[in-house]
Order: structure tokens, then sequence, then C-alpha cells
């Protein structure tokens, strides 16, 4: 009789669930989420409030300069909160990129990170930044128009770069427990890719248009454009935050 071959051991489960429940990573990285979509929402409508105080403000330039300017302070102040709305998003992105390393999820979630933060940093260069400078050094109009072109397409390289890369996050972090992000996500980034690359054409031949010092055709579409990216966006935050919320972690040092 031949001996019999021993038999292969049994295959180690990838992901070893602990005994003490979901892990804190997973708990974590849920939250982040969780303040990623209070700050979309909080963002969205602080740049509408201060998109109507900029209209109101520049409605009333003829009143005298009192209106003007204190509409302009006011739509200053909640650009100053949506800065701290963007600060929150950016805490809760960090947040959700302390995944358990076994995910694979965190290296896109960081890159995602540093993509806001570059994509926030081009933002913020605008007229009270690079205007002065450029006329303190002297540079003809021109120059300075196309100085703030670069900055804008730049700014929306970051930006979309930032989607993708947090799109990738949630799908990887979807696929080591099991689920799915929604298939129109993919989409849904280059929608928006297209939509802000169409935007500056656009909003160059509504201005070719334009009566007066106020363009309310552009002012709507663009807010519409807005509500609809915001909309999309926290529907994927809340569909993988409980995913992640339930989970427990592969990672033993979880």
């Amino acid at each position: 009789m031949t001996p019999s071959t021993p038999e292969a051991p049994a295959a180690q489960p990838a992901y070893r669930p602990l005994p003490t429940g979901p892990s804190p990573r997973w708990r974590r990285a849920a939250e982040g989420l969780r303040w990623m979509r209070y700050a979309t929402w909080a963002s969205l409508g602080l740049h509408a409030v201060g998109a109507v105080a900029r209209v109101v403000a520049l409605a009333s330039v003829s009143d005298g300069h009192a209106r003007y300017a204190s509409g302009m302070v006011v739509a200053s102040y909640f650009g100053g909160v949506d800065l701290l709305a963007n600060g929150v998003l950016a805490a809760g992105l960090w947040r959700f990129g302390g995944l358990p390393p076994a995910t694979g999820a965190t290296p896109p979630a960081r890159a995602a990170f540093w993509l806001f933060v570059a994509a926030l940093g081009a933002s913020m260069l605008g007229s009270w930044t690079i205007a002065p400078l450029a006329r303190a050094a002297g540079y003809s109009p021109s120059l300075i128009s196309a100085m703030f072109l670069l900055r804008g397409v730049v700014t929306i390289a970051l930006h979309a770069a930032y989607l993708g890369m947090l799109v990738r996050a949630l799908n990887v972090s979807m696929r080591s427990v099991g689920a799915a992000l929604p298939r129109w996500a993919p989409q849904a980034v280059a929608a928006f890719v297209g939509w802000k690359v169409l935007s500056i054409p656009a909003q160059s031949l509504l201005l070719m248009f334009q009566r007066g010092i106020i363009n309310y055709p552009w002012m709507a579409i663009s807010l519409a454009a807005d509500v609809g990216f915001a909309v999309a966006l926290v529907t994927l935050l809340r569909f993988a935050e409980p995913v992640l919320a339930r989970q427990e972690s592969p990672d033993p040092a979880g």
C-alpha cells in the first residue's frame, strides 16, 4: 500500500475577526466620512450665502460705498467660515485614511488628502494675493489675467485628482469588506471634470452678453452644478459610512 499523502493545511482567512468587536480604526474612518459629509453641506450653504452677499453688494454700488463695503465684508466673513468647513473636511479625510493597513485604502486616501490641501491652497490664491502682488511687481493686466486663468486650471486639475483618489480609496475600502460603491461614482468624477473644464469658456461666453455688473445666469448655473456635485459626493459618503462602521478589522493591531 502506498502511504497516504498528508492533507494540505487549511487556508487561513484573509481577515481575522477581532473578538472585541469593531476595531477603533473602522469607527474612526466612518466618523471621518461623517465629518466630510457635514462639511460638504456646510461649505455649500456658506458658498451660497457668500454669493448672495456679493450680489447684494454689487447691486448696491449705486446706493453708496457703505452698503457695498458692508456686503463685501459679509461675503468675506462667510468665505472665512467656508475655509473652516474645508478644514473640517480635510480632517475627516485624514481620519478616513486611518483604515487598517490590510485594506489597502490608506495610500489613496492619504493622496486624496494632500491633493485636497493643494487644491484648497491654489484656490486661495485669488484677488487678495495674485492681483496685489502682480500689480506691485508692475505686471500688465493681460499677464495678471493669464495668472488667474492658470490658477483656475491648476485648481481644477488638483480638485479632480482629489476626487479621483477619494473614489479610489472608497472603492478599495468597500472591496476589502465585500461591498462596492455605486457604479456611477467614476462617471460623477468625470462629469465634474468636464463641467469645470467647460465652465471656463461658458463663463466667458455669458460675459459677452452680460448687461450690468452681475451675471445672474452664470451664478444660477454655477450654484446648481455645485448642488448637484455636492449631493453626489454626500451620497457616496453616506453609502460607505455605515459599511465601514460595522466591520471587524483584518488588522490584529487595529
